[in-house]
């Protein structure tokens, strides 16, 4: 998915490319238009291009959650982890997942920010007969709000199911919230869709296992603005851009620490701004609060 979403990027975003070559016969670029074939048959709905990206955003934004290294603990070789590493390691959401790619993860949800901001610049909808269309980021938040509580939900049925997985409800929650709740609108439209179960409907659906997912846009279409409007504002540094709350959390640690030890949390300047003590890895960090807290 990483791949896939720089392929993208780098392809639609930076070199411009706004549809397929004429020979290619695979579709494997995103093209947001009707593709037919020799006999003049549609092969493939330009909707269905924009209903991939919106697919593969929302993936972007979940990937921590939906990693299983996520609830992994980082252990040192050959010393087991103590009951105040597990705690220190749980706090400041460090785990299985190497710095490096923890990095890679956010950079790619700044390119995946990006991809729809392009797409917003260059695509507009068109609502079926008797349906107002939306500018397509404008719903970007309901949408993505929801389903990271459709997730939740699955989560607990699976548990009410005897399946416990690879971690229980309460942390899954924790990590899809973390997930959402560090970018404009999306915490909002996650409590609203909370709000929305208490009703008797919602339960009943919950119960029937309707959980139906908010964006397949049917009988949209999807088609280019003749000039780019509204202009692409670039985004500049896609690792910022992609920090969740869970991100902000590791980073500011791994990068400075308070007094006391207690990581911060939130995705502002100032939540990761280093201080006088830097930290160059997992390993390191760990040592340097178990320390801290000793003391």
């Amino acid at each position: 998915m990483r791949r896939v979403i720089q392929y993208l990027h780098t392809n639609l975003v930076l070199n411009k490319h706004k549809s397929i070559e004429d020979t290619d016969n695979y579709h494997h670029l995103l093209t947001f238009e009707d593709v037919k074939d020799d006999e003049g048959n549609i092969v493939k709905h330009g909707i269905s291009d924009a209903r991939s990206l919106l697919s593969l955003f929302t993936m972007a934004m979940f990937m921590n959650a939906l990693d299983k290294r996520t609830y992994m603990p980082f252990a040192r070789a050959g010393s087991p982890l103590t009951r105040e590493e597990s705690s220190l390691q749980r706090d400041m959401d460090l785990n299985a997942i190497p710095l490096i790619e923890r990095r890679h993860c956010c950079y790619i949800r700044g390119l995946a920010f990006d991809l729809l901001a392009w797409f917003q610049a260059h695509y507009k909808l068109i609502a079926p007969v008797g349906h107002e269309a939306e500018p397509h980021l404008a719903d970007l938040a309901p949408t993505v709000g929801a389903f990271g509580r459709h997730l939740v939900r699955y989560k607990e049925r699976a548990a009410e199911a005897g399946i416990p997985g690879v971690c229980g409800v309460a942390a899954f929650k924790r990590q899809i919230e973390m997930s959402l709740f560090g970018f404009e609108g999306m915490d909002e439209e996650y409590k609203l869709a909370m709000d929305e179960e208490q009703t008797d409907e919602a339960e009943e659906q919950y119960r029937n296992g309707d959980l139906s997912f908010p964006f397949t846009r049917k009988g949209f279409h999807v088609i280019p603005y003749s000039t780019m409007e509204p202009l692409h504002t670039k985004i500049t540094d896609y690792f910022k851009a992609g920090k969740n709350r869970a991100d902000s959390k590791y980073f500011y640690a791994l990068r400075g620490l308070h007094p006391d030890g207690e990581t911060s949390s939130g995705n502002s300047e100032e939540d990761n701004s280093p201080s006088k003590e830097d930290v160059s890895s997992e390993e390191e960090l760990l040592e340097t609060l178990v320390k801290r807290r000793k003391v």
